[in-house]
């Protein structure tokens, strides 16, 4: 009876090890770089929508700069619960846009009043890093009428975006699909966002804004709970039931 005790003790202990070692639950979190709450008339604001998961929440403001009018930097950095720090391509700034009310991140390369506008648009690369990895699970892009207009239907065209550095690395994605909650599921640490163009280097996409992600953190591992762990609490346990039985014996 002890040893079978004992053998389901071993075995319970070997799969909670498990699962430790793979480090702690994944936690969704959210990141709004727009000051607008509610009343949101573009597309992509109904249920389900990165929208309508970050309208009731605060704006993560940059560390730099202001949070209620244009602020252009080098680096933008925003404390969500994984740090998000963002730049620009070569000769670009980080544009943000937190007013009007429904903004977000964009770029530019030229003095901010000149005639550039303040979305992603044409060889405009934004850049955002993550402290530590994530899984992105939705991307807002909001247009609000207020704003220049955005050259294409985002409801029909795609934008750019990349894992990793370079311009072979850029894919089209649907704005329709990104602005769903878990309408993409894209782990790393670093996101690079650009319009689509076409083969002559024209743009064949909308212009937009990166106005809020819903993202996970990708856990990591927990100390003393990996393999050299579980071997040790394992032998510990076979020990602990021959001592047992050499006792009944």
């Amino acid at each position: 009876m002890q040893t079978n005790s004992i053998t389901s003790s071993l075995k319970f202990l070997l799969a909670a090890g498990c699962v430790a070692a793979l480090g702690s639950s994944a936690l969704a979190d959210t990141a709004k770089f727009y000051t607008g709450m509610s009343g949101y008339g573009g597309p992509f604001n109904g249920a389900g929508t990165v929208y309508a998961a970050t309208s009731g929440l605060g704006t993560n403001c940059p560390t730099v700069g202001v949070c209620n009018a244009d602020n252009v930097q080098a680096t933008e950095i925003f404390a969500t619960s994984v740090q998000v720090t963002a730049t620009a391509g070569t000769g670009q700034q980080v544009w943000g846009d937190f007013s009007p009310a429904f903004g977000g991140l964009g770029v530019q390369t030229t003095a901010l009043g000149s005639s550039d506008d303040d979305q992603i648009t044409g060889g405009e690369v934004l850049h955002l890093h993550f402290a530590s990895a994530v899984t992105l699970t939705g991307i807002g892009t909001l247009f609000d009428p207020a704003h220049a207009p955005f050259g294409f239907d985002p409801t029909t065209t795609n934008f750019l975006l990349s894992t990793t550095s370079g311009s072979a690395g850029f894919n089209p994605l649907s704005f329709t699909t990104v602005n769903t909650v878990g309408g993409i599921s894209l782990t790393g640490q670093d996101f690079w966002f650009k319009q689509q163009l076409d083969a002559a280097g024209a743009p064949n996409g909308a212009e937009f804004y990166v106005s809020a992600l819903t993202f996970n953190a990708v856990p990591g591992p927990v100390v003393g709970a990996g393999l050299p762990g579980l071997i040790a609490a394992a032998a510990g346990l076979v020990a602990l039931a021959r001592r047992r039985r050499r006792q009944v014996a």
